[in-house]
C-alpha cells in the first residue's frame, strides 16, 4: 500500500522502471494497493494512468490483476 500511496505521488513524473524490477508478485501487490487507493474515491485519473501502465509488464499474473481493478473503475 505504502509503494502504491508513493507512485500516485510521483503522478505525472511517473518512471516504472524501478516497479519491472520488482518481483510479479509485488507488482500484483502494488496494484490491489492502487485498486484499493481507488475504491476510496482518491486520484482516479492517476491511478488508471498508472495502472494502464501497468498493462505494458510481461507477467500474465500482473496483466490479470491489472484488467481486475480496472474492472472496477466506475
Amino acid at each position: 500500500m505504502a509503494v502504491a500511496s508513493h507512485l500516485l505521488a510521483q503522478g505525472k513524473e511517473l518512471d516504472l522502471s524501478e516497479m519491472k524490477k520488482q518481483e510479479p508478485s509485488m507488482q500484483v501487490k502494488v496494484i490491489e494497493g492502487l485498486g484499493k487507493l481507488l475504491s476510496k474515491d482518491k486520484n482516479e485519473y492517476t491511478i488508471c494512468k498508472i495502472l494502464s501502465k501497468m498493462k505494458e509488464m510481461n507477467d500474465y499474473k500482473v496483466r490479470i490483476a491489472t484488467a481486475k481493478v480496472l474492472g472496477t473503475v466506475k
